[in-house]
């Protein structure tokens, strides 16, 4: 009977502990309503999860992180914001169709479409969005992002991961 008491507690020990492990690993918050919020449990209309990075994308038609599935472009002054530089994204269609540009400072997205490179010109125009005035092009050896036909954001051709081995 002893042996069987202890069994039965040390059993109880075990499923208590697992129960308390799994429960600690779901992290929560509590807003102002005192309302419990889990992380990760914040989906979007798209069904994207922000907390984890993603957001949705119009060129791809879905939920994407864009640092994993952008190209990252740097801000050309050099203007920092909180000791890092600003940043764009551009993610392509899968056809290569459109070209999404995403600001790392705003929620505002910018659809650019394929424009026709014409052989032989030296600044090629790749995407451009007229309304907005944006352009995608390529010249003095790296991608460039401009607005007015000024030079705002740039990624170097890279032979293992630029702009231009997305293309």
């Amino acid at each position: 009977m002893k042996k069987e008491f202890l069994m039965i507690a040390a059993f109880t020990l075990l499923v208590v502990s697992c129960h308390q492990l799994q429960t600690s690993d779901v992290k929560s918050s509590t807003n102002s309503q005192g309302e419990v919020k889990v992380v990760g449990d914040d989906k979007d209309t798209k069904g994207c999860v922000g907390s984890a990075g993603y957001r949705w994308s119009v060129a791809k038609n879905k939920c994407i992180r864009v640092w994993e599935e952008g190209t990252r472009f740097e801000q050309y002054q050099a203007v920092k914001t909180n000791g890092r530089p600003k940043v764009a994204y551009i993610v392509l269609s899968d056809d290569k169709s459109k070209a999404e540009l995403i600001f790392d400072d705003s929620d505002k997205i910018f659809l650019l479409s394929k424009a026709k490179v014409t052989s032989g010109d030296n600044k090629p125009v790749y995407y451009q969005n007229e309304e907005y005035e944006l352009e995608i092009r390529f010249r003095q050896n790296a991608f460039w992002i401009t607005r007015e036909n000024k030079d705002i954001y740039f990624n170097e051709y890279s032979e293992k991961d630029g702009f231009n081995t997305k293309l």
